[in-house]
């Protein structure tokens, strides 16, 4: 005796994550490595696991349990605010969460993706989720491995389909899952991102024979993976195509538009009332500037320099913006100081600002 729409479907349970970063003891947020992280949810299987691929691996064996490439892959355009998942589409069409003034979720709204601010900002981006087995580690059930990086989820789409075409499926081929250093230059520098893709087995002669005979498996009735854990944004490094072996440690990001026709006094006010929207006394702003800029007030500075700044409060004003009714101005300035020991978020480099959003989006303890 059966039960319908339970004894009939066959759904795997979620074991473990393979991540790519660890978590910064000290400040809390990721930091990317250029190797595979193994945390199961059963940690007796971690030095298992590292007798067969030792502390850092970047490449493992895997196996994907169904032929449907949605549910080994499943991609979206994602949002997330305060760690939570406020929003969902596929580059055309999103759903919104709506929330009232107690962040209880009320409804969901459709939105269009053409033009949104936060994809522009980057705050929406492409995250990926893929679904597989460790046929080397012991229990049965599947792994995720999250990503945000656009070369990964181009490489590892063509991968699945290579395979498809040599084998005529996809569950149940042995495969290498890799994690490889690639040079790119999105803003004409080179750098070093680390990406994942598939690889087969062997040689391409060899599969070539091997799927002209390979039997197709009967597809499961449902969909046998779990649905990917969402709510985790661990691993949603704030810029994933970046290289791991340095950062830029620029004060300011250097994309300011060129400021060869505004007065550099009108840029001084723009700052002043920035500074005053912030609530930056004439002491903090003047640490600000001495550090970011090695000058001794905004009058000794360049017209370029001041527009750079400009920017740099634009970022922190947004930030502030867009947590509002979680967290006050006066919250956020004082995790800052107690994480990065400065006199404000205007004293954050570029990079340091940055991760910061990506703590506060995660849920950052109060002090």
């Amino acid at each position: 005796m059966t039960i319908k729409g339970i004894s009939d479907v066959d759904q795997l349970p979620r074991i473990g994550k393979i991540r790519l970063g660890v978590k910064d003891k000290e400040k809390g947020f990721p930091i990317k490595t250029d190797y595979f992280v193994f945390d199961p949810t059963d940690k007796d299987v971690i030095e298992e696991f590292k007798k067969i691929y030792g502390d850092k691996p970047k490449a493992l064996d895997i196996l994907f349990a169904t032929d449907d490439p949605e549910s080994n892959f499943p991609q979206f355009m994602k949002r997330y605010t305060y760690g939570t998942l406020v929003c969902k589409g596929d580059g055309e069409v999103g759903q919104e969460k709506q929330f009232d003034k107690d962040k209880k979720q009320i409804g969901v709204k459709e939105v269009k993706c053409e033009g949104c601010a936060y994809a522009k900002s980057g705050k929406c981006k492409p995250l990926a989720s893929l679904m597989f087995l460790l046929p080397r580690i012991p229990g049965i059930g599947v792994f995720q491995l999250d990503t945000t990086s656009r070369n990964s989820i181009i490489g590892v789409n063509a991968g699945m389909k290579l395979v498809k075409t040599l084998y005529k499926r996809i569950s149940g081929v042995p495969l290498r899952l890799l994690l490889s250093p690639k040079t790119v230059s999105p803003d004409g520098r080179a750098k070093i991102i680390y990406v994942i893709s598939l690889s087969i087995e062997g040689t391409l002669e060899k599969a070539l024979k091997n799927g002209t005979y390979a039997p197709a498996l009967e597809a499961p009735k449902v969909a046998i993976l779990p649905v990917p854990d969402e709510e985790e944004a661990a691993d949603h490094f704030p810029e994933e195509e970046e290289t791991v072996e340095e950062h830029d440690e620029q004060p300011v990001e250097e994309e300011a538009p060129s400021t060869e026709n505004v007065p550099k006094e009108e840029l001084r006010k723009i700052l002043a009332a920035q500074a005053d929207k912030l609530q930056y006394g004439k002491e903090q702003m003047l640490s600000f500037i001495a550090k970011a800029f090695k000058k001794k007030g905004s009058g000794e500075m360049t017209a370029e320099e001041i527009d750079l700044a400009i920017k740099h409060f634009a970022k922190i004003i947004l930030l502030v913006e867009e947590v509002k009714g979680a967290w006050g101005l006066a919250e956020l300035e004082a995790n800052t100081k107690s994480v990065y020991k400065v006199k404000s978020m205007a004293e954050l480099s570029s990079v340091d600002l940055e991760k910061f959003e990506g703590m506060i989006r995660k849920g950052l303890p109060k002090k």
